[in-house]
C-alpha cells in the first residue's frame, strides 16, 4: 500500500494550487497507479527508504500517462 499525501515542500503560493480537488485527486491517483505498476511490472520492490528503484522512474511515468494521468500542469 502506498499512501498519497500533500507532504510537499513548496511556497504558500504553490501549496495553494494543490488545495483544489484536481490536485488532491492527482496525488491519490499517482499513489494508486504506482502501487499497481509495482505489483504488475517486473520491478524489484524494496522496503523503505525508496519505493521506486533507481532508473525505473521513466518506466513508471510512461505507465502513468498510459493510465490517463498528467505529469505536468
Amino acid at each position: 500500500m502506498l499512501i498519497g499525501g500533500k507532504a510537499i515542500a513548496a511556497t504558500h503560493i504553490a501549496n495553494a494550487a494543490t488545495r483544489v480537488h484536481y490536485g488532491e485527486w492527482q496525488v491519490g491517483a499517482a499513489a494508486g497507479v504506482t502501487a499497481g505498476w509495482l505489483v504488475s511490472a517486473d520491478t524489484p520492490i524494496h522496503d523503505a527508504p525508496e519505493v521506486i528503484p533507481q532508473g525505473y522512474m521513466p518506466s513508471l511515468q510512461t505507465f502513468m500517462v498510459q493510465q490517463g494521468l498528467k505529469l505536468t500542469w
